[in-house]
Order: C-alpha cells, then structure tokens, then sequence
C-alpha cells in the first residue's frame, strides 16, 4: 500500500479508502445475487457478515482486505455466466494476492482434465483454466523480474515464516484445532481459561497426520467433483483448504 503515502492526510481521502473494501463487496454480492439468485445470496452474506474476521473491530478501517473474497465471489458468478476467462483471471489474483485460494483453482482442472478424458471439455472450463494460469504466470513473472516487488515479496515470505513459528496467531484451519484440542488448558483464580506455549509446542502433531487427512478428503470428494456442476464443484476446495492448510485471519 506504499501507493497511500502519496494521497495527502485528510477526512475525505481517509474515507475513501476505508470505503474502498465496502464498495467492493457490495458489486460482488450484486453481483452473485444476478447469478446465482436470492437465496444462495443471502445465505452468503450472512455467513459472511456473521464471521468473526468480519467485524468491525477487528478489520474496520483496513484497506483491501477483502479483495481476494470479492475476487472469489465475482469469479464464481463469472463462471455461472460463462464468463471463463474473466473467471480464470478473477480466481488467479485471489490466488496471488492470498496465495492459498489457489486451491480453488483445484476443481477447475478435474473438471477440465474429466472434459479432456470425455473428449467433451467445456470452452468455459476450458478458457477459465487458462486465463487462471495465464494470470498466474504474468503475475509471478511481473513480481520476480521488478526490483520492488521482488525485496517485498522476499520480505512478505520472511515475515510469514516468523508469524508461523508464534504458536497464537489466529490461524483457521484443522491442523491449528487439533492442537489446541490436545494441548491442556489451565484455569485462572478469576475463571479465565489460558494455555501455554509450551503446552501448544508439545501438542503439535505428526508432519505427515495433515497431508495424510487432506489427501483422504481428496480420495472422498473427487467423485462428488466429478459429479458437480463445475461451479458446485468449485465448494469442494473449502474443505481441501481447512484441512491442509491453517490460513490467518
């Protein structure tokens, strides 16, 4: 965001930009509502709006932290539409700018690869999946070759790796909960319920338990993907992502 240091300091500005997120969000909604209708909207915005990482005092006032949801969201109307392309492209920058929505991009190729073995492949699957990767492959292209972007992402890189070793960042993901399970909680005189790190460093599990569940979630849902609509296939990666992966909030 170093673009912001060039906008000068004042209430309109200030305002602006925190509106940016919530502008977004509402052409992405408007946006599902026309492809996918009222109901599947709803249910949508309320499991957005009824998130923890939704409220107000924990992300208001940022800027652009809701733009890979916004991409997501666009991406999957886009494709309802037959919008292929804009939907590869879509799915790609939620891809870059979060690196674990790549995920998505998951269904999009069993789908892609079913249609090749049928010798019947969708030209919307088809024209997604390559604008995805198109899109991926200029964006790290464009990141690696500019001096700027380059020192970021190598320090973006550097800083996950120690936001990882603290055992209380507020990950999501079924590794974090299996450990916080199994690790033994202690009571305050006041009631208060707290762990320790040491207690959370001694519960963590086996390197191969995780990719041993996702890989089994995989072998389940692969004939459920092979049998969705392309888009109700692209559900089956939320799943794939609580299971592999422990995103931040």
């Amino acid at each position: 965001m170093r673009w912001c240091a060039r906008l000068p300091a004042t209430a309109l500005t200030v305002t602006l930009l925190v509106s940016i997120d919530y502008v977004l969000l509402i052409v992405a909604f408007a946006l599902v509502w026309r492809a996918f209708g009222e109901i599947p909207t709803a249910l949508a915005l309320s499991f957005f709006a009824l998130s923890f990482f939704a409220r107000f005092d924990y992300i208001g006032g940022s800027i652009l932290r809701w733009d890979w949801i916004d991409a997501l969201l666009v991406g999957a109307a886009a494709l309802v539409r037959g919008h292929g392309a804009t939907a590869g492209a879509l799915l790609s920058y939620a891809a870059l700018a979060r690196i674990f929505p790549v995920l998505f991009l998951l269904p999009l190729l069993i789908k892609w690869a079913q249609g090749r073995w049928r010798g019947s492949s969708d030209a919307t699957v088809a024209s997604c999946f390559r604008a995805g990767l198109a899109a991926m492959l200029l964006g790290s292209v464009a990141v690696l070759a500019t001096a700027g972007l380059r020192e970021q992402t190598f320090d973006f890189v550097s800083k996950i790796r120690r936001h990882a070793e603290d055992p209380f960042v507020n990950s999501v993901g079924l590794g974090s909960l299996l450990v916080f399970g199994r690790a033994p909680w202690s009571v305050n005189p006041d009631g208060t319920v707290f762990v320790t790190a040491e207690a959370v460093t001694a519960a963590r599990l086996a390197r191969f338990l995780v990719p041993l569940v996702s890989a089994a979630y995989l072998a389940l849902a692969l004939p459920l993907s092979l049998r969705a609509r392309v888009s109700e296939s692209l559900m089956y990666a939320v799943p794939l992502i609580f299971c592999a992966l422990s995103p931040t909030g």
